[in-house]
């Protein structure tokens, strides 16, 4: 947590370790908070273009699966939706995604569901 608050205030921190955080993020049984705490910092900094595809398939990893815990779904909406103003094409797949599970989520998942929305008209 310490990390991310950092690297929000002062993100060239972040610079040098995106390949680490990366590779964190692709361990099995990681803890939830490390997985929050990550993709929370992921949503506020700009991505390296060599590391967008990664982050990519991780926040659709997180998205989809249905036991990973709210705040990690909906932090990583926040990411993709960042990512699908580059790459418009995975905007179809994150919308299918979302209106699957929007009946069966917390008021947070809605919330960020909601704002995805919006922020493509």
């Amino acid at each position: 947590m310490a990390i991310d608050y950092c690297v929000i205030k002062y993100p060239a921190l972040i610079i040098n370790h995106y390949e680490e955080l990366i590779r964190n993020l692709q361990k099995p049984n990681l803890h939830d908070s490390i997985k929050r705490n990550t993709v929370r910092l992921l949503q506020a900094v700009s991505i390296p273009e060599k590391h967008e595809g990664a982050v990519m398939e991780i926040c659709f990893k997180y998205l989809q699966s249905p036991g990973e815990a709210i705040a990690i779904k909906a932090f990583s909406i926040t990411v993709l939706c960042k990512l699908a103003k580059k790459y418009p094409q995975i905007i179809p797949e994150i919308k299918l995604i979302i209106e699957d599970q929007l009946p069966h989520q917390s008021t947070a998942f809605k919330s960020r569901a909601k704002n995805f929305m919006k922020s493509l008209v």
